[in-house]
């Protein structure tokens, strides 16, 4: 699974796979010196690998002591000043056409890369199996919030050559991997835009944590105060609509759209009618409340985007969400995906047995 290590970093990154107690202590132990400076004590090491052999995710650990205060007053970290490059090969267990799909990520990266060495190169199963069932070649696809370009590179292999696919990065850092990311992978028919998606062409303020590649989100009040960590700076934003005037899509079929837009999800729905009504693609569409309501909004402004487009809703539960949404009813397209008809989705998130649990939508048309 890991193809090549071009850093330091193979000192502290092991695999997941096969992993023994002494494992799961030498993890914790290079964790605690890339990140916070320092050796655990012998009782953090027994705390970690005893989460970490009981099934805490690899990713998740690194996330919590990556995000813990000792590491904010640690400052400048081993783990930062690594610049380093991994690479890896994605759905190695998998393959899809024009494979092995060879991605990079640096090794500084605490999110995204630990959950790719940790699952066979598959960054979100379940959205990956909807990205794999919703477009195939010659189509065009949209990925916006883009991110190092999984998604992009996962699409730009679906559709092809005859294809096309747009990606939108607002973030420089995240962005910079998805252009070398696509290079990677030769897929030129990939265009990757520095733009924000909101429902018109306007400048907006994006906020970043540089170490965390999946954190970018826009703000409607510059005022308000940084968060840790977090950097500002004004972007230009686009719409799917202006996007589809200026070309973007070359009189293609626009098959998929996938928004993960850290809480902007309603104003790019409002922003894609008309696309909506000339392409009527699939759109998988994520739904986290806590992103929302930092922007005043929620679930129920998600709910009567769609249904002004003329589509319905479908949950796309991940692997641990399915026993929850079985209550719900199965719907009958794509039965490998698990979709559950959706009728009231504010109530849906309500009733998540995790309030930090964002939920993921396909949305077709009615």
């Amino acid at each position: 699974m890991l193809r090549r290590v071009l850093a330091p970093a193979a000192d502290w990154i092991a695999r997941r796979s096969g992993v023994t107690a002494r494992d799961e202590r030498r993890l914790v132990r290079a964790a605690y010196a890339a990140i916070l400076n320092r050796d655990p004590t012998d009782d953090e090491v027994a705390h970690w690998a005893g989460r970490i052999g009981e099934g805490m995710p690899w990713a998740r650990f690194l996330t919590l002591l990556r995000n813990s205060p000792e590491a904010a007053e640690a400052g400048t970290s081993a783990l930062a000043r690594l610049g380093g490059t991994v690479e890896i090969t994605l759905v190695a267990d998998d393959p899809i056409p024009r494979a092995p799909l060879r991605f990079r990520a640096s090794a500084a990266d605490t999110v995204l890369l630990p959950s790719l060495l940790d699952t066979a190169g598959v960054w979100e199963p379940h959205m990956t199996r909807a990205v794999r069932a919703l477009c195939g070649p010659g189509d065009r696809a949209v990925d916006a919030g883009a991110n190092s370009g999984y998604f992009t590179v996962l699409m730009g292999a679906l559709t092809g050559d005859a294809g096309r696919v747009v990606a939108l990065e607002p973030a420089h850092e995240p962005r910079r991997w998805c252009e070398e990311n696509t290079a990677l992978n030769r897929q030129g028919a990939t265009t990757v835009l520095p733009l924000a998606l909101w429902s018109e062409p306007t400048t907006l303020q994006v906020r970043t944590v540089p170490w965390a590649t999946t954190a970018a989100h826009v703000v409607t009040d510059p005022s308000l105060p940084l968060g840790e960590g977090e950097v500002a700076v004004d972007v230009p934003c686009t719409s799917l609509d202006a996007l589809q005037d200026d070309g973007a899509f070359d009189d293609g079929r626009l098959a998929l759209v996938k928004l993960v837009v850290q809480g902007s999800e309603p104003q790019a729905l409002r922003g894609m009618r008309q696309v909506a009504a000339r392409h009527r693609p699939a759109i998988i569409c994520h739904v986290n409340a806590v992103c929302l309501d930092a922007l005043g909004q929620g679930p129920a402004d998600i709910a009567r985007e769609l249904d002004a487009l003329g589509y319905r809703m479908l949950m796309l539960p991940k692997d641990h969400q399915r026993a929850w949404a079985a209550a719900l009813p199965a719907a009958p397209e794509h039965p490998a995906l698990g979709l559950r008809e959706v009728t009231d989705l504010p109530g849906l998130i309500a009733a998540s047995p995790a309030a930090d649990d964002p939920v993921d939508l396909v949305a077709l048309p009615r």
